[in-house]
């Protein structure tokens, strides 16, 4: 009886397996996004400049595009601060 429990493996090791498969694709995903989101906004000003945008032109762009960001997890933060629960914010 003893050799018959040993064989099965213990409720860590189903547990954990499930979760690794999980949790190192969706690294991967998060790591892809990343990576995609950096270097498009390296590239950013040259493409605006190939498009024939003058340097204030790409300046007033992006930042701009900053601005608006910051704004939105401004407004976003309060919202999630005042309405409680941070998941349910974060799925809206």
């Amino acid at each position: 009886m003893a050799a018959d429990q040993s064989a099965r493996p213990s409720t860590d090791q189903r547990t954990r397996r499930p979760a690794i498969t999980f949790i190192v694709p969706l690294g991967v995903v998060s790591f892809s996004a990343d990576f995609t989101h950096a270097a498009s906004r390296s590239v950013l000003g040259w493409y605006l400049g190939a498009l024939g945008a003058s340097a204030t032109v790409v300046g007033l762009v992006t930042g701009l595009g900053k601005l608006l960001g910051y704004g939105l997890r401004l407004v976003s933060g309060r919202w999630a601060d005042a309405t409680g629960p941070y998941n349910g914010a974060a799925l809206q």
